[in-house]
């Protein structure tokens, strides 16, 4: 059955004395398989289920446990109970440690900040945090060092954020406050200076734009954002520019290991068109 897969790439921010994220899911999955599952204080059940390596990439799957909520079975003269009173969804990835960078199966319950803390949750020490990737990785670097004219962005539902797990800086506080004052269910602000001169702080635009794009991840409510710069080079719209791949998949049915296997390969044919410059534009400290 033709199925669509979606990959959200990230990079993996970590302290220096933080274990490192290919180690912790090493020791993951080196343990029994009950004991890879734990219940997060969001209140979701993940596990580790496969791992594999291939070219200093790791490839592996994790499962979100659904044990609630479950759907019937359905017969031919009837509707009953599952024989079962838990399932798995799957959410597949590889993650490069030489680049730091993770390609995540999208799924709306466990996104990518859920699964990092997952993996946190079984690290000795440090917590791991994201940041989601665009399309030719340097257009933020290369927003910092350009004279900023203009910054646009569009949310919807803005009263959805305030749940938000990630950490938000004044502007957006700022946006959920005005958003609060009048009962706004979307808000569109844009912000310019027309004086070369004076171009606007270009590092509070990034450092704005970098916590847009984790709540872009949170949450489908941030409909655009937009940089726009003194010179020829057209406005950089970054929900455009988030680096995703998307197949079509024909996934058999009732076959987690044949499932596994397919979207595994998936994940290696669409990490490897962007190996090679993000392991250049996001090594390691």
């Amino acid at each position: 059955m033709a199925s669509s897969v979606t990959l959200r790439f990230y990079n993996v921010e970590t302290s220096h004395d933080s274990d490192r994220f290919e180690d912790v899911l090493r020791k993951i999955f080196s343990m029994t398989m009950k004991s890879r599952e734990a219940l997060l204080h969001s209140g979701v059940a993940i596990r580790l289920e496969h791992l594999e390596e291939s070219s200093g990439v790791l490839y592996g799957d994790f499962t979100r446990v659904q044990e609630s909520n479950l759907p019937g079975q359905v017969l031919d003269d009837e509707t009953k109970k599952l024989p079962f009173d838990r399932l798995g969804h799957y959410i597949v990835f590889a993650y490069d440690p030489s680049a730091k960078a993770l390609a995540l199966q999208f799924d709306r319950i466990a996104r990518a900040g859920v699964v990092l803390s997952y993996v946190s949750n079984f690290a000795e020490n440090g917590v791991y945090a994201h940041n989601a990737l665009v399309s030719g990785t340097d257009s933020l670097k290369a927003l910092e060092t350009s004279d900023v004219k203009s910054f646009r962005v569009r949310l919807g539902g803005i009263h959805k954020f305030e749940d938000a797990n990630s950490t938000k800086n004044d502007f957006i506080e700022t946006l959920n406050t005005m958003g609060d004052f009048f009962d706004g269910r979307q808000i569109e602000v844009k912000i310019s200076t027309r004086a070369t001169k004076s171009p606007m702080d270009a590092s509070n635009v990034v450092s704005t734009i970098k916590s847009l794009l984790h709540l872009k991840d949170e949450s489908d409510n941030v409909k655009a954002i937009y940089a726009d710069t003194f010179g020829e080079h057209d406005p950089y719209n970054f929900i455009k520019e988030l680096l995703r791949e998307t197949g079509e998949l024909d996934l058999p049915d009732n076959d987690p290991i044949g499932n596994r296997e397919k979207r595994i390969e998936f994940a290696k044919k669409s990490y490897d068109k962007h190996k090679s410059p993000l392991r250049s534009q996001n090594k390691p400290d």
